[in-house]
Parts: C-alpha cells; structure tokens; sequence
C-alpha cells in the first residue's frame, strides 16, 4: 500500500530541501533631524540677462545672429563710426599743437630765468611768460580730455556683451539707423542659473537667506541655497514672496520646471528609512527588519514625518538594517542574502 503525504515545510527544512536564501537589498536605518516640508512648484532662470543697447547714434554695419555665443566683450554690432574717427584726427592734431605751443612756452621761460640772472630782462617779462605757459598747460589738459572723450565715443560704436552667453533676440537690423539706448540684443547666460519660487509669507516663516532647500525635477534632485527673499511688488500679489535660490548644475536649462521643498515645521531627531522599506497592507504598515543572522522579521511600524525619500517609523531603532527591495515575498524567519544594489542578482520582484 502506498501512503502519500503532503506536509508545509518549515523554512529551515524548505533551506535543507535546496531552498536558497532570498536576495534582498537592505539600508541602515539612521537618527537625523528630519523637518516636514510642502513642496512648491519653481523655474530654472537665467540669473543674468540684458538688453544690451546701442550707445552711439549710426548705421547698423552688423549686428550677430540669434543662437550666436559670446564671450564676455565680444562685439555683438557695429555702428558706423566715420564721423567719430574724423573728430579722433581732429582732436589728436590739437592734442600735437597744444604740446608744441607748451614746449615753445617753457622754453621761453627758461630764458627768460637766464637773462633775468644777467640782469638783461626784467622780472614783469618773466612773469608773463610764466603764465603763459601756465596757459598753455591747462590748454593741453583741455585737448587730451577731448581726445579721451572721442575715443570713448569712437569705442562706443562697437557694442560689445557685458557677460558671456547666447543671443536670443535681435531687435535691429544690418543697415538700418540705430538710436542712442536703442535695444540691439537680448543676451542670456546659459551657464549661470537659479531657481525662482513663488510663496505665501507664511510657508517662509522657517526659511533665511544662505538656507539649503531641497529641490527636485523630472530627472534630478539637489540642493540649493537661498540667495534671496523678496517681496512681490505687484497689487493683487500682496503676500506673496519671491524665493531665488542658486544652484549649480550641468545639464539644466532655462524655463525647466522644478519643484522647491518649504519647511512647514521645525527639523526634529527621529529614526528615519526610505520609504522604500514601507510594506503597506489592509492591516497596517510594516518593514522587514534583518537580525545578525540574517533572518528577517517582520516589524509593525508606524510612520511620521517624511523628506523626499526618507521617512520616520516607530518601531524600528537607530541602525537596524531594514530591506529596501525583494521584500514582496519574505516571510518571517526566512534566511536572506545581503546584496549590493549593483549587484547583477536581482532581488525577486
């Protein structure tokens, strides 16, 4: 006679029959100050942009395109400058006359100290050309301020960017007349960005200027430090504040939308996991807890206050080591095998 039986096999006996251990990637779980926070929603803007303008009246001789980089300096139009450079030789000649006339003069003072020690000229004489040649130095000082001046006019025919960046618009033309303070380029920095955030006055009650805040977008997380708290000036926003926040970043681009953590309450010491460990069940939340053994246990834990992916639990004590992923089909008591998370064996889905 055959007797069949079929029996559940305990853990252990499951391991003896050829069972292996589970794989399982686990985290440590830490005491940290932990604040909650209100998330708000944020822009990635240029921290500086112009509207770089003529400073000379003129015809356009080129002006860049729009997408063109440039480097701080660089010329980014040209106004014709014939008139300016006829008044440069102009004033350069007066400048040489000036230098003859005072060579002449001091010349002439010098011999007249002479004579006067011979006695031949007379001291009213020496006088005379003393001031004259006083005359002439201040003539000479009067024609150089001229020629600097027509050289920063001449220089100022030459437009040039006051940072380096990208034009994004042109508002003016090859050929065309260009006015005094005329807008030729918009110029933005690309490189140098910061996040700008709007906020009530009271979700900023625990936030100062030089304040690390969380931020976060579709493919990144980081840290940014408040630079500046503003309030909004416009009628129907009064309460509002505007947060700038800098950041450093590459790969980031202008108009990108990105989402700032406000604290809505002091920070505070607690034990905190990522939430990765949560078990959420019908019948409450739990983590599954690994012993030196490395067995695992099932602990109920109740939650607390979160930030970004870590979260506060009670039940669990500073540097327990808690299962972050391959916890779907654990059990307790089951034997478990510690990974990497770069480990190429996956934990069970």
């Amino acid at each position: 006679m055959l007797f069949l039986c079929v029996c559940a096999l305990s853990p252990s006996t499951a391991q003896a029959q050829g069972f292996g251990a589970a794989p399982v990637v686990v985290a440590t779980a830490e005491r940290r100050a932990l604040a909650p926070v209100a998330w708000y929603p944020a822009k990635l803007i240029p921290r500086r942009q112009a509207q770089v303008s003529a400073e000379a009246a003129g015809r356009i001789e080129h002006i860049v395109e729009v997408g063109s980089v440039v480097e701080a300096q660089d010329e980014v139009a040209r106004i014709d400058d014939t008139l300016a450079a006829q008044q440069l030789i102009e004033d350069e000649a007066e400048v040489a006359s000036s230098q003859a006339r005072l060579g002449y003069l001091d010349a002439e003072v010098r011999r007249l100290e002479r004579l006067l020690g011979q006695q031949i000229e007379t001291r009213s004489r020496l006088d005379a050309a003393i001031q004259d040649r006083e005359v002439g130095r201040n003539e000479l000082r009067a024609a150089r301020a001229r020629l600097d001046t027509t050289l920063e006019r001449l220089a100022r025919h030459r437009v040039r960017a006051p940072f380096a960046g990208k034009v994004v618009e042109r508002s003016a033309r090859t050929g065309e007349w260009a006015q005094n303070g005329q807008a030729m380029v918009h110029l933005i920095d690309t490189d140098s960005l910061e996040v700008q955030a709007y906020a009530p006055l009271a979700a900023l009650e625990l936030v100062s200027e030089n304040d690390d805040l969380p931020i976060k977008g579709a493919s990144f997380e980081a840290l940014a430090k408040v630079r500046a708290i503003v309030p909004v000036a416009a009628e129907d926003r009064l309460g509002i504040y505007e947060v700038r926040l800098a950041i450093e970043l590459p790969g980031l681009g202008i108009g990108q939308n990105v989402q700032v953590a406000l604290p809505t309450a002091l920070a505070r010491e607690v034990v905190a996991i990522p939430r990765d460990a949560l078990v959420v069940r019908r019948n409450g939340t739990s983590v599954f807890r690994i012993d030196d053994d490395n067995k695992a246990e099932r602990v109920e834990v109740t939650t607390g206050i979160a930030d970004g992916d870590l979260i506060e639990v009670d039940g669990i004590a500073n540097g327990d080591r808690v299962v972050i992923r391959g916890s779907e089909r654990l059990r307790s008591g089951q034997s478990v095998e510690v990974i990497d998370d770069s480990d190429k064996k996956e934990p069970p889905a």
